[in-house]
């Protein structure tokens, strides 16, 4: 019954979070138009749900590692597929980092969830996860890993209106896949955590000052609901 009461709860307080995101979204894009979105961390497709939902999309590309989610996400988009069908769906059953290998997955079963980092299970975050929904169990599986830029220049995309990533700590390794081939994106939407649920080996400054030497500034940062998280979203100067 508990399990129940907080995942409304949470529910609530998500829809919120993701309004506000748009609604941020909203204020740079052109007509209300990502004819291009690059979706790195695909997870069950609720990211592609919410853009299609609110923006005219021509291509959405997606990438999610975990081919247990991937199998949910391939159902999802099917029926997003039919409900908009002047948008093109491209999924990708692959991880996205700064060089192409096969690299480890850690998967939670409670929520579906994957993050290529280390996690810490007795952190805080995961002790109240473990109080609320039970025992988390952590699988490990082998994924492939690509780079944006080759990944790019294969598909001949020469603009990105939005590259959204939500790797559970591994931003840092997406944004230095893309190379020179940041040039081509204007405006980059990132979830980044300051818990300490994930080993990372960066901070936030060094994602910061990445994207400021590529000519982007940060227009939003917006903080998720009951985290130490936050969404963050730097356009190009």
């Amino acid at each position: 019954m508990i399990n129940l009461f907080v995942k409304k709860i949470l529910v609530f307080f998500d829809f919120f979070h993701k309004k506000k995101i748009i609604n941020s979204l909203k204020r740079f894009s052109s007509n209300g138009s990502l004819n291009v979105i690059i979706d790195v961390g695909a997870h069950k497709g609720e990211s592609i749900e919410l853009f299609l939902k609110n923006f005219q999309v021509n291509h959405i590309h997606s990438f999610e590692p975990s081919i247990f989610t991937f199998k949910i996400l391939s159902k999802n988009s099917e029926n997003l597929t039919k409900s908009f069908r002047k948008s093109r769906i491209h999924l990708e059953n692959f991880a996205v980092g700064c060089v192409n290998k096969d690299i480890e997955l850690n998967y939670l079963n409670e929520t579906s969830s994957s993050t290529l980092r280390n996690l810490n299970i007795n952190s805080n975050y995961f002790k109240k996860k473990e109080k609320y929904f039970g025992k988390l169990i952590n699988k490990k599986m082998l994924v492939k890993q690509i780079n944006l830029k080759e990944y790019l220049e294969k598909k001949k995309i020469e603009k990105i209106d939005l590259l959204k990533i939500d790797t559970e700590g591994y931003e840092l390794e997406v944004i230095k896949g893309l190379k020179d081939s940041i040039s081509k994106v204007s405006t980059i939407l990132f979830e980044h955590h300051y818990d300490n649920m994930i080993v990372k080996n960066y901070t936030f400054g060094d994602i910061h000052d990445l994207l400021k030497f590529n000519g982007f500034r940060r227009v939003y940062k917006i903080k998720m609901p009951f985290r130490k998280s936050f969404d963050y979203i730097y356009i190009k100067e």
